[in-house]
């Protein structure tokens, strides 16, 4: 038997017996227990009468102090779901004694356990003899009874990672998970109910999508646009788990929530792109594009969720918000069960946490133990570090016409893998890559010879020369032979970054944006957050052209004064340029439109090319076109002020002006 096994297995056994005071020869019965399949436990029972000769030593003394209290500690940190441990201190897990929330914690420990053994031999505590205005006030919801649920309702510290991210905001990464290692996890669930949310990022969408989810997760079909198309169930005589997406942060992409339900048939085209085969001919009635922050469609989702029980898996990479979003989807309380019942279900959840207490770990197969069940539980930690949680973190919940808190549980999984540009960043900038808020872009016109940096020299965007055409040379792209392209003057790119406000847009020429992100030179009033190291990785990441329309969108002002949109002498191309994990740039130019003979000539689309860190971390999507949709929803006190406000003329024009009266 390993170390850890036998840890965590004296800490159930003494837990169980302080707590619960159940006789030694007291037989837990696994396998089909209220209507749940413990697939890892099928059918097998034991007996504990061979397990107190360990308890007994620990509570007649015969271990030191430091011992006991190691055994007294939480399973798991319930702030990234790592096991407890005393080997480590600089890994996930760690518990330092001496720290004051864990010296809390062991009082309030001891203060429950006295309280139990002063208790009557059999009786046990918060059951069918609770004050009615604790179940009453449990049954309406509230989360301020002044009563615990349950015996292991306690304030659980957070290991001393998760503490110095919270307070201090320093921390390490862990190891990522591959999406097979998630895959396994998720085989091995109790439940015969399962469903998947994949959580998306709305800062650097479709950059977070995991396409091959189909592939490596036993997933239902979507189901077809086909109005006789139904949900198929069963495949293979098991019920394999159902699929949504949930786009969070959506607050990063307008401030009304009307303003983000207009883009969702945005989101659904991408996303069906993204998704391939499997995305073709699909619904895609499971999308939702939700912000916790605000509150946007989580009422929605949370009903779903009550109503649906069973295991929910929150899966997708890295800070794309799934414990912020976990924190608000979670039901809490038992609101929606009648007072009458909610004293056998008391009793009930007791009965099931000693059965996974007792059950935790016995098997290196089996899922981490279940947090304890509470109305108000300690939920996972939020921290812009990528990777803060380390294991599955099982957080149970009353389901609507539920008879058991383990009938339904929300499962927050580590994040996979998201790119690797903060590997490249100064570590005191690391932080910053993280959009918090929604950004208020400024514009910048790139000029011919000019080059746009990010960052100080994290991305450089670089606008392409056209090669101009000589007069009366034939196009080899028309089909009209008697169609001449006359030379094109240089077009201005309009950049709109969409970033956090840490990471400044500068323009500069060519020259100096060079040496600036080959860290040569500096610029003034410019900082560069790559490392030295990263100085020598800079690699083009592609050509990219700005190939969406948006003419429409950004004329409406000249289209509502009566002009048609065919009579226009231009036309306005857009494109955005996705960073992974940190937010995207709208780029925009506006084209002249040259026709001959009813022919278009639209193939001279403006290109810019992209330098980054190994030339990774960079995409493209088709424009959203969200500086002109925000500029046409703006108040018309704003709009007024702005055609009304004072020109600001440079001092070199005012004192040529001056010199020639």
């Amino acid at each position: 038997m390993s170390y850890e096994s036998a840890f965590c297995r004296s800490l159930r056994i003494l837990k169980y017996k302080r707590y619960n005071q159940i006789a030694p020869g007291a037989v837990i019965q696994h396998g089909y227990s209220k209507g749940i399949w413990h697939r890892a436990t099928r059918r097998t029972s034991f007996t504990l009468q061979k397990r107190w000769q360990s308890v007994d030593a620990s509570l007649d003394g015969s271990i030191s102090s430091t011992e006991r209290r190691i055994l007294d500690l939480p399973h798991s940190c319930p702030g990234c779901g790592a096991p407890s441990q005393q080997t480590y201190p600089e890994r996930a897990g760690f518990f330092s004694l001496q720290r004051k929330a864990v010296k809390q914690f062991f009082r309030e420990l001891d203060g429950v356990t006295k309280s139990l053994d002063s208790t009557a031999s059999g009786s046990l505590p918060y059951s069918s003899n609770a004050p009615e205005a604790e179940i009453s006030n449990l049954a309406n919801g509230s989360q301020n009874s002044s009563a615990p649920f349950s015996q292991n309702n306690l304030n659980a510290p957070f290991c001393d990672r998760c503490h110095e991210l919270l307070y201090q905001s320093r921390g390490v990464s862990i190891a990522h998970p591959s999406i097979e290692s998630i895959a396994e996890t998720i085989d091995l669930s109790p439940f015969r109910k399962n469903h998947v949310y994949h959580v998306i990022d709305a800062a650097d969408f479709p950059l977070s999508v995991i396409p091959s989810i189909f592939k490596h997760l036993s997933l239902m079909r979507l189901r077809s646009q086909n109005r006789r198309a139904r949900d198929p169930r069963y495949r293979s005589r098991e019920q394999n788990a159902t699929l949504s997406f949930v786009i969070t942060r959506s607050d990063l992409l307008a401030p009304k929530k009307e303003q983000v339900d207009s883009m969702m048939p945005y989101f659904i085209d991408i996303l069906r792109d993204m998704l391939g085969r499997h995305g073709q001919g699909a619904r895609l009635g499971n999308v939702h594009l939700v912000s916790a922050k605000r509150g946007w469609w989580t009422v929605h989702l949370k009903e779903q969720l009550r109503k649906r029980g069973g295991a929910n898996w929150m899966v997708g990479k890295v800070n794309v918000g799934k414990s912020n979003l976990l924190e608000v989807l979670l039901p809490k309380g038992m609101s929606g069960h009648s007072a009458s019942a909610i004293a056998d279900l008391m009793e009930d959840a007791k009965d099931d946490e000693i059965q996974d207490m007792v059950s935790a770990k016995l098997s290196p197969l089996m899922l981490p133990p279940t947090q304890p069940f509470s109305p108000t539980p300690t939920l996972p930690l939020v921290s812009a570090l990528p990777g803060t949680t380390a294991s599955p973190i099982r957080l149970p919940f009353f389901s609507e016409g539920s008879s058991s808190s383990r009938s339904s549980e929300l499962i927050d999984m580590p994040g996979l893998e998201r790119g690797a540009l903060a590997a490249y960043v100064l570590s005191d900038h690391q932080k910053d890559l993280v959009m918090t808020s929604r950004p208020t872009p400024s514009q910048h016109v790139i000029k011919n010879g000019q080059s746009l940096l990010l960052g100080g020299g994290m991305i450089r965007i670089t606008p392409i020369a056209e090669e101009q055409p000589h007069d009366g040379e034939l196009s080899s792209t028309l089909e009209a032979p008697d169609t001449i392209i006359r030379p094109k003057p240089q077009v201005d790119i309009i950049a709109h970054p969409f970033l956090p406000a840490a990471l400044g847009a500068h323009i500069t020429n060519n020259e100096k944006a060079i040496a600036a992100q080959l860290q040569e030179s500096s610029i003034p009033r410019v900082e560069n957050v790559l490392t030295p190291d990263a100085s020598g990785s800079v690699r083009s990441a592609g050509v990219f052209k700005l190939n969406t329309d948006i003419t429409k969108q950004s004329t409406g002002s000249m289209l509502r004064a009566g002009v048609k949109l065919q009579d226009l002498f231009f036309k306005v191309y857009s494109t955005d340029i996705l960073i992974e994990g940190v937010g995207w740039v709208e780029l925009s130019a506006s084209v002249r439109r040259n026709s001959h003979h009813g022919y278009e000539v639209d193939s001279h689309l403006p290109q810019v090319e992209i330098f980054s860190p190994e030339g990774r971390c960079v995409a493209q999507r088709p424009s959203l076109g969200l500086w002109a949709r925000l500029e046409a929803d703006l108040p018309k006190n704003i709009k007024d002020r702005r055609r009304h406000a004072k020109i600001r003329r440079s001092a070199r024009i005012v004192k040529k002006r001056s010199q020639r009266r």
